[in-house]
């Protein structure tokens, strides 16, 4: 009917903003995540002034279209994002994996070939762009950084090196550390090194026991060669353990000393750390002086049973003339 009013339109049929808060995302505990939402007018248009409220899920809030956060501990957490534009408004969320650091150090060259492996031990997918890989060294003064550019990934159970020619980072023979830093600057993982390389070995960490690190043939990009055989040596059980490869032309032993590199971080970096890993490398000969021993006794023993045979001809023969 023709009444002068204008016909009835219910709220949810009227022209409405809308606000995406981005695809869902894993990160891990400590390091950086970047926020970007984006908000639309009536006509599905960006819009260009509005106001954005970010929730994080764990008590921490920002304000800004683009934003970084980063979580302290593992969980899952639900991101909620408000957009406001005078008397509109319009939310989205997504949800956000926050898994514990095994993103690791796992292979290390020295000399004018050096490189660095990283190694991914967790199923999920990680982004580590912006995260820095930092040495350092006696020999050397200050600290090499090389930091990760926009868009690094690395896969599940994956494997990521960075050539010299690509971090510009020769890493000195003899000794040395080698660190992965998140965005924040906070300690994600510390490798120490002692020792000299021949021209086809690397220290390389086992994937079975992050702690043991040990020289080996260099296996960039792939799995690091396990030792055959790793043992205990009899004392304490802080002796360091003796590995022996038959393919490795010179094997090492490995002590690791356990300590926690990330206190030297500026805040509370243990939550995000695992511990450090030193490798005091040792020339590992086995019970190669035993053996030598060993075999100058029994020669020793053979000569005395065959001169003791010769003086018992001799006697005999004294005897019968």
């Amino acid at each position: 009917s023709d009444s002068g009013w204008p016909e009835y339109v219910p709220p949810e049929d009227r022209p409405q903003i809308t606000a995406y808060a981005g695809k869902d995302m894993v990160l891990v505990a400590g390091s950086l995540g970047q926020f970007r939402g984006e908000g639309y007018d009536f006509n599905n248009e960006p819009m260009e002034k509005a106001r954005y409220l970010w929730n994080f899920g764990d008590g921490g809030m920002k304000e800004g279209q683009n934003v970084s956060y980063f979580y302290r501990y593992p969980g899952e957490y639900i991101v909620t994002l408000d957009i406001s534009s005078g008397k509109n408004s319009a939310s989205d969320r997504l949800l956000v994996k926050v898994v514990p650091n095994k993103v690791i150090i796992s292979e290390v060259k020295t000399g004018p070939e050096s490189f660095i492996e990283i190694y991914n031990g967790s199923k999920d997918e990680i982004n580590i762009s912006g995260w820095q890989v930092r040495s350092s060294s006696p020999l050397q003064s200050g600290y090499k950084t090389f930091s990760l550019p926009q868009n690094t990934f690395i896969r599940p159970f994956g494997y990521s090196v960075f050539p010299v020619f690509v971090s510009g980072m020769i890493l000195p023979q003899g000794g040395g550390k080698v660190e992965l830093l998140y965005q924040t600057g906070l300690l994600a993982d510390s490798f120490e090194y002692n020792g000299f390389l021949s021209h086809s070995q690397s220290f390389s960490c086992s994937t079975l026991n992050v702690e043991q690190i040990y020289i080996a043939g260099e296996t960039p990009g792939e799995k690091n060669t396990e030792p055959e055989l790793s043992y205990k040596s009899s004392g304490s059980s802080n002796s360091p353990n003796k590995v022996q490869n038959s393919n490795i032309p010179t094997p090492s032993t490995v002590q690791s000393n356990g300590e926690d590199e990330a206190e030297k971080a500026t805040t509370s970096a243990e939550t995000y750390a695992p511990e450090s890993r030193q490798a005091n490398v040792i020339s590992a000969v086995g019970d190669s002086g035993q053996t030598g021993k060993t075999k100058f006794y029994l020669w020793g023993v053979v000569g005395l049973v065959i001169f003791s045979a010769l003086g018992v001809v001799f006697v005999r023969r004294d005897s019968s003339a």
